[in-house]
């Protein structure tokens, strides 16, 4: 009985995860796609865009990997805490670096 009790909790938790990885994806391909460097200051995609593109795709497919995990009671446990760790370096990490290509708010951007 325990088994079902935490069940609705815990998919409610992977459909938020799901759903801030589908946005975190979302906007990142939104961005690289509308970049357009003739009228921008930045002459290429800015190497943050694409690595938190993969960030929220790992997030996204660490949600839907751990929602069916948690449907099924032979695999939780290790399994289950071994993904959440690993998704949540990965979040981690995607928060706190920084871009290496910084703008000189003095000359506008302009190298």
């Amino acid at each position: 009985m325990a088994f079902t009790k935490t069940l609705i909790p815990s998919s409610i938790l992977r459909a938020l995860q799901a759903l801030f990885g589908i946005i975190v994806l979302g906007l990142s391909i939104t961005l690289i796609n509308g970049h357009n460097p003739t009228n921008s200051a930045l002459p290429s995609v800015p190497t943050l865009l694409p690595f938190a593109a993969a960030i929220g795709g790992v997030t996204l497919a660490g949600a839907l990997v751990g929602f069916i995990l948690a449907w099924t009671e032979f695999l939780r446990g290790y399994f289950e805490i071994i993904l959440d760790i690993f998704i949540l370096l990965a979040n981690l990490v995607g928060g706190v670096v920084s871009p290496t290509d910084s703008i000189d708010v003095t000359t506008c951007g302009k190298r």
